[in-house]
């Protein structure tokens, strides 16, 4: 093995020899000449602690440690470290959905599936057209139970009526975008507004492709405006909503989901994407 890369949406700290090294949203970390050792994994914000030693000849797809080897390097997502009780359970039409300080766990089909969400006192979760809602007044954690895929946002406005909920949420990696949210958590409904404000979107070559993939896991309309006329949206939309998470590290691009870690290449000319491999 060359190298190990290591990311989480989580806050940790690694213990790589006798370093504690921090991970979270924007910091991944790279492990030279990696030789199979032991990982001492902290979770930041509630000091709990696991060590793990994972096999690195194979790839595994835990719920909660997600491993791929691409090209001799390894890639590694924690979810998180598996060590804590849950503080609440949800049973929708159709899942079981666990809620843990710092993530949630599906149960969907026999199939256990963890994904990052900030728990708060008052958490929420029902199932409306085949997606699991989870949200309080920091995120929104959206579960499509048909592909297994999850979304993410963060909330910027709460507000409570009664039995009716609205929370207006921020598109991840750009300041024009949003969904106001209406959830009637008594009759399981959910209504959604998008609105888009008179910000300048401002991105490049680098920023495009993070920008493109939240655009169309969200389901924004206007992404089809970043792509050039040769690329299929509709088939492309399909591809990318099968993942989580889109990563840059190390100058490439990477998309997560419980599934597979894979590599993806963009072509971008004149502010637009022409290909995509």
């Amino acid at each position: 093995m060359d190298k190990l890369y290591i990311f989480s949406q989580n806050n940790l700290y690694i213990k790589s020899k006798e370093d504690w090294l921090p991970i979270n949203s924007i910091r991944n970390l790279l492990i030279q000449n990696f030789n199979d050792e032991n990982l001492q994994i902290i979770e930041n914000t509630y000091n709990q602690s696991f060590i793990t030693n994972l096999c690195f000849n194979k790839q595994y797809i835990f719920s909660n440690i997600r491993t791929s080897m691409i090209d001799n390097n390894l890639y590694c997502e924690i979810i998180h470290s598996n060590n804590s009780k849950p503080l609440q359970k949800f049973c929708t039409k159709t899942c079981e959905v666990y809620i843990y300080n710092n993530y949630v766990e599906i149960l969907n089909n026999n199939n256990f599936f963890d994904y990052y969400f900030c728990a708060e006192k008052n958490n929420f979760a029902i199932e409306n057209d085949d997606i699991i809602y989870i949200f309080n007044d920091n995120n929104i954690l959206e579960f499509d139970t048909k592909i297994n895929s999850f979304c993410l946002k963060k909330c910027k406005k709460y507000a409570k009526n009664g039995e009716n909920i609205e929370v207006l949420c921020k598109i991840p990696k750009n300041n024009v975008y949003f969904i106001l949210y209406n959830f009637d958590i008594i009759n399981n409904n959910v209504n959604k507004k998008f609105y888009k404000n008179e910000n300048i979107l401002l991105y490049d070559a680098y920023s495009l492709p993070i920008i493109f993939f939240y655009l169309v896991k969200n389901n924004i309309p206007d992404a089809k405006n970043f792509l050039g006329q040769n690329i299929n949206f509709d088939e492309l939309k399909n591809y990318l909503s099968q993942f989580d998470d889109i990563w840059e590290i190390d100058g490439e691009y990477v998309v997560s989901s419980g599934k597979q870690i894979c590599k993806i290449k963009f072509e971008i000319k004149n502010n637009l994407i022409v290909d995509i491999d």
